[in-house]
Parts: structure tokens; C-alpha cells; sequence
């Protein structure tokens, strides 16, 4: 697998979009997408909830391997970043 599912990505849409629903809701006001700061809680809840589920991480937030970006980085740099800068899948 060279890119992500259509539902792998949609998973991380829909965990990403209820973390910083959490922040915003626990911050009393709207914010700006900051994704560094969603990287950051996303960790922290992979690791709980792995601890105590067992769901694997690739299983809580899909993502692809370093082979598999390395294949992707490789591929043609126009391609690579497109899905880099907008997450969307290479055809």
C-alpha cells in the first residue's frame, strides 16, 4: 500500500476534526486548524487508547509506514506534495 484508503482517510479526518472539536469546546471559543497542536493530542489519546483496548495505532489513525512514504516521496514531487499539503489521495 502506497497511499490510503478513502476510509483510512476518512478515519483521520474523524479523529482529527473531534480533537480539536474537544479543544475548541474546552477552550470556550473558536479557534484556527492548528494541526501541530492536534498532532501533539492525538499522540497522547493513540497512547491511551492503545493501553487500555489494544487497538493498534495504524488501526486508531491510519498512516503509512516509512517504507511506503519513502515510495511516496519517490514517486514524483508534484504528487508527493499534493497529498502532503491537502491529504488527498494520489491517483
Amino acid at each position: 500500500m502506497t497511499e490510503l484508503t478513502d476510509a483510512q482517510l476518512e478515519r483521520q479526518d474523524e479523529v482529527d476534526n473531534a480533537i480539536w472539536g474537544m479543544v475548541q469546546k474546552l477552550a470556550g471559543t473558536e479557534l484556527p486548524w492548528d494541526i501541530e497542536a492536534i498532532s501533539d493530542v492525538r499522540e497522547l489519546v493513540q497512547d491511551i487508547v492503545h493501553s487500555h483496548t489494544g487497538v493498534a495505532y495504524n488501526d486508531f489513525y491510519p498512516y503509512l509506514d516509512q517504507d511506503e512514504w519513502d515510495k511516496l516521496i519517490h514517486s514524483g514531487e508534484d504528487r508527493f506534495d499534493d497529498y502532503l499539503y491537502t491529504g488527498s489521495r494520489i491517483p
